[in-house]
């Protein structure tokens, strides 16, 4: 099994993570993901985090780790190294809407307090 949140991997027995401590109820079995080895069953979870508002952040950091790790083993050009650079991907499109989010209040906010002035 491996923490949902810095990809370390963790006893089925852990309640929390050893290397990070969080909470280890979101861990991923690799066992779930029949004939792939860590660093692919990585990628495929970093991926389906990093869908999810909550755990973004996790998720980049699973796809993250994973593709490093599946380049190293020359394995950067399968689905699997796909699947994590779409974590990626999707992360920094979350990031690059939230920044132009703020960007746009801040237009706002200094257009309003100027009116007032």
């Amino acid at each position: 099994m491996f923490c949902s949140h810095c990809g370390k991997p963790i006893e089925s027995t852990d309640e929390f993570c050893p290397h990070c401590g969080k909470s280890v109820s979101g861990a991923t079995d690799s066992s779930t993901n029949q004939g792939m080895d860590g660093a692919e069953a990585l990628a495929y979870t970093g991926h389906r985090l990093s869908l999810s508002k909550d755990d973004a952040w996790a998720g980049y950091r699973l796809s993250q780790q994973a593709l490093d790790e599946l380049e190293s083993e020359g394995k950067g050009d399968g689905d699997a190294a796909d699947a994590a650079r779409k974590g990626i991907r999707n992360f920094k499109i979350q990031m690059g809407v939230a920044a132009v989010g703020f960007v746009i209040f801040g237009i706002i906010a200094l257009s309003i307090a100027s009116s007032h002035n």
